[in-house]
């Protein structure tokens, strides 16, 4: 089965890579798939074939201004893709972020003067303007996710791009095992500090839900954490 197509094309010039890293990291991990070409073109693609389905697949073009942009022939052929794609902008496809000033350059593109674009030129104002950019892109900010209330499951959360869980979550049909979630999460966590190659055991006699506790775990802790690591074994349940 193939792979489900990316969400998000990140349209950029190579002088921003760091930048689109960051960015690139940081939607994935908060459930926002992405085509970023230094790690979406595999070994021995056609990588302008892969680029061209890209930008015809996304539902999203982010494009990372910069004075570097302006002048990348390629970030130009990306974005005259979008354009083709969506004309009137009805569709909002193009989503500019402002890594550094350009608008006032004459090779500025001119269908972009017209969109508004999110200034992320400097590390505090990116920081501000992240939990929108994410939102906006079908994400959600694990910085702004707070688990207090323990009296309830907490809700299921979009896995990231790069996940393995075979089952999906029972969502509101999984009920019953409030203070065993919690448990397993305290084991796995002390105050705000991930116990790193640490295990969380759950073990009894079959039948009792060990499996889908554990599945449920993952998608419930698995998208507003960094990393989570279920198995199943006959007593060990969901290794971290």
């Amino acid at each position: 089965m193939a792979a489900p197509a990316p969400r998000v094309f990140l349209s950029h010039s190579s002088q921003d890579k760091a930048f689109v890293r960051e960015l690139y990291n940081r939607l994935t991990r908060d459930g926002v798939s992405c085509f970023f070409d230094a790690e979406s073109i595999g070994w021995g693609e056609n990588w302008i074939q892969v680029l061209e389905r890209a930008v015809d697949q996304c539902e999203d073009i982010v494009f990372v201004l910069s004075p570097a942009f302006c002048d990348s022939e390629w970030a130009q052929a990306e974005r005259t893709g979008a354009l083709a794609d969506d004309p009137s902008g009805l569709r909002r496809k193009a989503r500019p972020l402002t890594l550094h000033a350009c608008r006032h350059l004459p090779n500025f593109p001119r269908f972009l003067r017209q969109i508004q674009a999110i200034d992320v030129t400097s590390e505090a104002l990116f920081e501000q303007n992240y939990p929108e950019i994410c939102r906006a892109l079908g994400g959600i900010p694990r910085d702004g996710i707070v688990f207090a209330d323990r009296s309830k499951l907490p809700p299921v959360y979009p896995l990231p791009e790069r996940q393995r869980v075979p089952y999906r979550s029972l969502d509101d049909r999984f009920v019953g095992r409030v203070e065993a979630i919690w448990a397993l999460h305290d084991s796995l966590f002390r105050e705000s500090t991930t116990v790193l190659q640490g295990m969380g055991v759950v073990a009894g006699i079959g039948g009792l839900g060990k499996s889908q506790l554990a599945i449920e775990y993952a998608h419930r802790f698995g998208g507003p954490t960094p990393a989570v690591f279920t198995g199943w074994t006959p007593r060990a349940a969901c290794p971290h």
